[in-house]
């Protein structure tokens, strides 16, 4: 390589003097999962995984006998689904709720930075801005910590491990879910042209087709995805990790899940939906499409 610049090379010094340069901005894509399946699976594989691992490697000396199948382990070990959907809804409600902590912790840390939107939505009546993440789930000191919310939960089920090295994602199940909280932060600060949905349906149902939709939106020339999504899905049907494809037969032979199936009780699984409802439709007020949930 020479010291030589390349034809066409302006010296950036003599851009940045002489010329007023408007780089395009970034281009927001939101891929989005029916959110109690995205719980549901988020559960299994952020939590149980590891603490069965967990489970196994402490044996006796945390009380775990030994060389007892993963779905003994499960039934007398392993926290439930119900637990923490109804310990992590009971929290959100709380914290979501008109003049809550969401509310107030997104007003006094961004007011000043997002103006103008709280001036329209107070002026158009629209519902606030809400930081979920910061505000709802307030750090311990320790990232191995037991969060706060759970506290209750460990206290009458001592014999269960609640411990996995992904603290950060259990304690989420559904907040990571409620999309339009999280992206209207995004749509407030980019065009609207500049923010894309994805619903995870279509990766799997029109893959070829989606891909195409998400490279037009992000302005790269069009290009046959059919071979390349062909090859199968990555990180499913029990396989986990992005080093190779699972093949569309093997994903085809996984029992679809409905959301009837989830082990929920009736009273917390209606309880749940229709808290996401109202979040479910502000998404798609928001991108100006609708995903089949």
């Amino acid at each position: 390589m020479t010291g030589e610049a390349a034809p066409g090379y302006i010296p950036y010094p003599y851009v940045a003097n002489t010329v007023k340069v408007r780089m395009p901005g970034p281009k927001i894509l939101t891929i989005a999962r029916e959110p109690l399946d995205r719980a549901w699976s988020s559960y299994n594989y952020n939590y149980v995984r590891d603490a069965l691992k967990i489970i196994k490697r402490k044996g006796p000396s945390k009380g775990y006998p030994r060389r007892e199948s993963d779905e003994y382990y499960k039934e007398h070990h392993v926290f439930q689904f119900e637990d923490f959907i109804q310990t992590e809804l009971t929290l959100l409600k709380n914290c979501m709720e008109p003049g809550g902590k969401a509310e107030e912790f997104a007003r006094s840390n961004y007011y000043n930075k997002f103006k103008v939107e709280y001036e329209r939505r107070e002026r158009e009546g629209l519902p606030p801005l809400l930081d979920i993440i910061n505000a709802c789930y307030p750090q311990p000191k320790y990232k191995s910590s037991p969060r706060e919310q759970w506290s209750k939960m460990i206290e009458e089920n001592p014999e269960r491990e609640i411990g996995t090295p992904n603290l950060h994602l259990v304690e989420a199940f559904i907040g990571r879910g409620l999309y339009a909280a999280q992206v209207e932060w995004w749509y407030a600060a980019f065009p609207k042209g500049d923010n894309y949905l994805v619903c995870s349906e279509d990766l799997k149902e029109r893959p070829a087709e989606t891909m195409l939709n998400v490279s037009k939106f992000l302005g790269l020339p069009d290009f046959d995805f059919t071979d390349v999504v062909g090859e199968g899905m990555f990180n499913v049907a029990g396989h986990k990790g992005y080093d190779k494809a699972t093949p569309w037969e093997e994903v085809e032979e996984e029992k679809e899940s409905k959301l009837s199936d989830i082990p929920l009780s009736a009273a917390l699984r209606d309880e749940l939906l229709e808290f996401l409802k109202t979040q479910n439709e502000r998404l798609f007020a928001l991108a100006g499409k609708r995903c089949p949930w």
